[in-house]
């Protein structure tokens, strides 16, 4: 059972695949995970007002380019961050439902709450406990026995997997992100 956050640094330093992880999981330990992941995120901004969601945070990490006048490579607000892992994480959760139930996917339907009409924290909040309910949903929604010979490739490199490895793989995502929020509230907090 999973009641602790699960550790992906294996799988991100090559040791193991999501795949291979996912194998170990039940049903159970997805829901928990899911439901530990969004927990955090509420729990990094449990502390967070309504002018905290627009604060842009100096990420040296930031892909985008994105600088300040000092140089120092920007990153994204709260809000952005929460509507961009949410909609990948509801993402992976409804396409792993449909592998579960036997569908072929030809990709994943994906739609992302455009971030600045997260205006709030409770908006921010709303989304996060949203987001919960939407994948634990699609979880409870599981055949009794799931399809887990059925696979897709979401993306060059991330394997072939089966509806856990792709509801896995969104929670990996999640973790990435969950992290980003932390130093995103350290840095309103300094």
């Amino acid at each position: 059972m999973v009641a602790a956050p699960i550790d992906f640094n294996a799988i991100r330093a090559g040791g193991s695949s999501i795949q291979d992880f996912a194998d170990s999981l039940t049903v159970e330990d997805l829901k928990q995970a899911t439901e530990f992941t969004i927990n955090t995120m509420l729990a990094h901004i449990a502390s967070c007002v309504d002018a905290d969601v627009s604060f842009v945070a100096l990420d040296p990490e930031a892909t985008e380019g994105l600088k300040n006048a000092e140089g120092e490579s920007l990153g994204w607000t709260l809000s952005h961050v929460i509507a961009h892992t949410t909609a990948t994480g509801e993402a992976s959760a409804f396409g792993a439902l449909d592998l579960a139930r036997g569908i072929s996917l030809q990709g994943i339907s994906r739609y992302e709450t455009p971030w600045t009409e997260l205006t709030t924290i409770e908006h921010c909040r709303q989304r996060l406990n949203e987001s919960l309910r939407m994948r634990l949903a699609s979880l409870t929604a599981w055949p009794d026995h799931p399809n887990l010979t059925n696979r897709y490739t979401p993306f060059p490199g991330a394997g072939n997997l089966n509806a856990k490895g792709l509801l896995l793989l969104g929670l990996e995502h999640d973790s990435v992100h969950q992290n980003q929020l932390a130093k995103i509230v350290q840095q309103l907090h300094k």
